[in-house]
């Protein structure tokens, strides 16, 4: 946390974060038309927290449940006219409700998932933008994650908003006409690894969108406009 607060004194907020390998992995960046970060955590979702926060015009831009507490990220942003989320234990009537989101003109901010013994309950965050929201689209890659299929998704100005563990697969979602103009997905077993590699497209213009981690590995998806 000292570190995230070192950041935000230098104008910079959460983009994205992960758990993985028993680390936090945070990705901090400047964004124009962000004012204020804050974050909030429980055993249970801080429900009260959130709602407290939506009254003050942050929304949630992130948010994940690492085996023990789920851990929310709130913004002050000036984009957004409505936000909600919800939960599932059926996969099924899980994406219908994402289906009807999209219906509604609300685009996936965030999905995770609380594992338990007895059952998985899936969550995501949906927003409605000011403006027209983006068009998003999922697709379910099965078995192992390779880069170029990560890779071939960010086309056409596409970029994957989030890669969501299920079932031996990965649920992706891509969200178009969006100003990104070109993708790199780089990956690695041991998140040091991972940062060389990172460095190295920083290096070159290119911003990291989205980091997940998926099957043991983590994979980090960078774009560039």
């Amino acid at each position: 946390m000292e570190n995230v607060k070192k950041f935000w004194g230098e104008g910079m907020f959460i983009t994205d974060f992960d758990y993985g390998n028993g680390i936090y992995v945070v990705v901090m960046s400047k964004v124009k038309g962000w004012n204020g970060q804050a974050i909030r955590h429980g055993s249970t979702l801080p429900t009260e927290a959130i709602s407290e926060l939506w009254d003050k015009d942050y929304y949630l831009t992130n948010a994940l449940y690492d085996g023990q507490d789920w851990v929310v990220v709130m913004t002050g942003v000036d984009y957004c006219s409505a936000q909600n989320y919800f939960s599932r234990t059926s996969w099924t009537e899980f994406t219908d409700k994402i289906n009807q989101g999209w219906e509604d003109d609300r685009v996936v901010t965030k999905l995770c998932c609380e594992i338990k013994p007895s059952y998985n309950k899936y969550f995501a965050i949906m927003t409605r933008f000011k403006d027209c929201s983006p068009a998003q689209s999922r697709r379910y890659l099965k078995g192992r994650l390779l880069i170029q299929d990560l890779e071939s998704m960010c086309t056409d100005g596409k970029y994957i908003v989030d890669v969501f563990d299920f079932d031996g697969g990965a649920f992706v979602v891509t969200a178009s006409k969006t100003g990104w103009n070109t993708c790199k997905v780089v990956k690695s077993r041991d998140f040091p690894t991972l940062l060389e590699k990172v460095k190295g497209y920083w290096d070159k213009s290119y911003y990291i969108t989205t980091i997940t981690f998926y099957e043991g590995e983590w994979f980090a998806i960078l774009g560039k406009k």
